[in-house]
């Protein structure tokens, strides 16, 4: 997620890439050229062999790990 992104669903593709990431990775996020991490991406558990698109953090699993769960949490901006 980069700071002043828009969220991108499978109908609405507000993304930098040429495709709809959300579309391809199965998710909804706020993209820009798709992605290193997909926290509403498809529920794999574990391991899986499609490329990025299960609840990733590729810098942490990589993109073929499909983690249990994921938390977001927001606090104000001052």
């Amino acid at each position: 997620m980069k700071s002043g992104s828009s969220f991108s669903t499978h109908d609405a593709d507000n993304d930098k890439w040429t495709d709809n990431c959300a579309k391809k990775f199965r998710g909804a996020y706020w993209y820009t050229n798709c992605h290193s991490s997909n926290l509403n991406g498809y529920q794999y558990v574990g391991n899986h062999s499609s490329y990025a698109d299960g609840i990733n953090w590729s810098h942490w699993k990589g993109q073929h790990y499909s983690l249990k769960r994921t938390s977001m949490m927001t606090r104000p901006a001052f």
